[in-house]
Parts: C-alpha cells; sequence; structure tokens
C-alpha cells in the first residue's frame, strides 16, 4: 500500500495535481498511459465522477469568484474610509 501511495503521489506531483482531497487517487488512474494491457473497451467504474482537470476548473472558478466579491467589498471599505476622512477634514 506504501508503494502505491508513492507512485500516486509521484503522478501527482508531475502532473500538478495538489490539495484537491479525494480527487488524488482518480488523478493517478487518470496518468497512467494507455498500454496494451490496460486499454480496454470496457468504461471506467468511476463513469458520472467529474474528472481531476474539471474539480481544478471548478475550484478555479470559484476562488476567481470569491476573489470578485473581496475586491468588490475592499472597494466600498475604501470609498467609505475616503468619505469619512473627507468629512473629518471638513469639520
Amino acid at each position: 500500500m506504501k508503494k502505491f501511495a508513492s507512485a500516486g503521489l509521484s503522478i501527482l506531483v508531475a502532473t500538478g495535481v495538489a490539495g484537491i482531497g479525494g480527487n488524488e487517487v482518480q488523478a493517478a488512474e487518470q496518468a497512467q498511459p494507455k498500454t496494451p494491457e490496460n486499454s480496454s473497451t470496457e468504461q471506467p467504474a468511476v463513469k458520472g465522477t467529474q474528472t481531476t482537470e474539471q474539480a481544478i476548473t471548478e475550484k478555479q472558478q470559484q476562488v476567481t469568484e470569491k476573489q470578485a466579491i473581496v475586491d468588490q467589498k475592499q472597494q466600498v471599505a475604501d470609498t467609505a474610509k475616503k468619505e469619512k476622512d473627507t468629512i473629518d477634514q471638513s469639520v
């Protein structure tokens, strides 16, 4: 089992996938090149689950959306501070 985990981690590091949680094993399985021994017409057992690339894309979209919200809130805070400073200077 340790050997498999090491091989899986090596593949993950080589493909640049990190910290996705339960998708590490799936990424390791997908990263294997097809050979005559492992290529078949059978569908993978995880049919219906998203690929690691899809999960990464979704996470990146979520991060981008949350960053936009943070930027908006920061802009509102900056505007409020400028208004407060202007009011303080006029008094």
